[in-house]
């Protein structure tokens, strides 16, 4: 969500096959985001992570308000960005 290059990338392939794109989380603080994902009921398992301290016993497992955290002193201890995969997602 914080990448530029990424999201040039998708733009210039979008445009060259005619698809206009729309972006709105490109640029949202990622540990606000998933504050607001649970905070309205959203719930969301994460599938992969590939970041130096990521708390890898999260992966594959449902996330919560304190797990959030725990991944977001995780990144903040280790400098990393915040990315999530989801692989499903739903109001509860």
């Amino acid at each position: 969500m914080l990448s530029d290059y990424q999201r040039m990338n998708i733009n210039v392939v979008a445009e060259e096959v005619g698809i206009r794109t729309f972006s709105p989380l490109w640029r949202k603080d990622q540990a606000n985001y998933m504050r607001e994902l649970t905070k309205f009921g959203f719930r969301f398992v994460i599938t992969s992570a590939s970041a130096y301290g990521f708390p890898m016993d999260l992966v594959g497992k449902e996330i919560s308000g304190e797990e959030i955290e725990e991944v977001i002193r995780a990144a903040d201890k280790y400098a990393s960005i915040v990315r999530l995969k989801v692989v499903r997602l739903k109001l509860s």
